[in-house]
């Protein structure tokens, strides 16, 4: 005799295994880790580790010169994290972490699945990479639809950008900007994300706009 399941049943049962098939897809990629507590101001960050490096995931927001929060409203800095120059990330995160190099952006991309031969491109590249960096919702895409999947724990959110030759703010909600450790000749290298956009950006930056950061942790020798 045929068993009769009700379709609110059903749509429990294809609810759970989505969920659980998802979470099965973030185990892959990434693990919590221990939450990063900062002395200096009291502030704890959650973290997170993809592949053999542990990194933070959240914007760095520890306030020191030559960083602002978005159009100086602390309000954005506790949803985004600060914004800092070049110069200012040389010595932003706490001890034990570091901004990350060009190496140690290329292993984390290199860990989520792109292509050798994409990592050290300029400019845009990686389709669906960004997507596993992103956040599931805060990004604004004009088409309303959401880009990101977070599968890496990552959770990269959109903080924008502070222009160095006039001081003012743009981007936020659409496009969000990680500087890189690594310099090249008078420009740094820096990643972009973009809300209607599932790839990941790499390209060179002018050193005293302002960036958001995410710190990685040191190495054990």
């Amino acid at each position: 005799m045929p068993v009769f399941i009700r379709p609110a049943v059903l749509k429990r049962i294809f609810a759970l295994f989505f969920y659980v098939g998802f979470c099965l897809v973030q185990s892959v990629f990434s693990q919590p880790a221990e939450p990063l507590h900062d002395s200096r101001n009291g502030k704890t960050y959650q973290t997170v580790v993809i592949g053999p490096q542990t990194w933070m995931a959240e914007n760095l927001d520890y306030e020191m010169p030559d960083s602002w929060c978005y159009e100086n409203n602390p309000e954005y800095c506790s949803q985004y994290g600060r914004l800092y120059t070049f110069e200012a990330v040389k010595n932003a995160c706490p001890a034990g972490w570091h901004t990350p190099s060009e190496e140690e952006w290329a292993s984390l991309e290199l860990y989520l699945g792109m292509p050798e031969k994409e990592v050290y491109e300029f400019l845009y590249r990686g389709e669906d990479i960004g997507a596993k960096l992103k956040s599931v919702e805060g990004w604004e895409s004009e088409d309303g639809r959401n880009y990101g999947n977070n599968e890496s724990g990552f959770n990269a959110l959109p903080g924008g950008i502070r222009v160095f030759y006039d001081g003012s703010f743009i981007r936020v909600g659409t496009q969000g900007y990680w500087w890189s450790g690594s310099m090249d000749i008078k420009t740094a290298w820096r990643r972009s994300l973009f809300a209607d956009k599932t790839g990941i950006d790499r390209d060179l930056a002018t050193p005293t706009n302002a960036y958001s950061v995410r710190c990685v942790k040191d190495q054990e020798e």
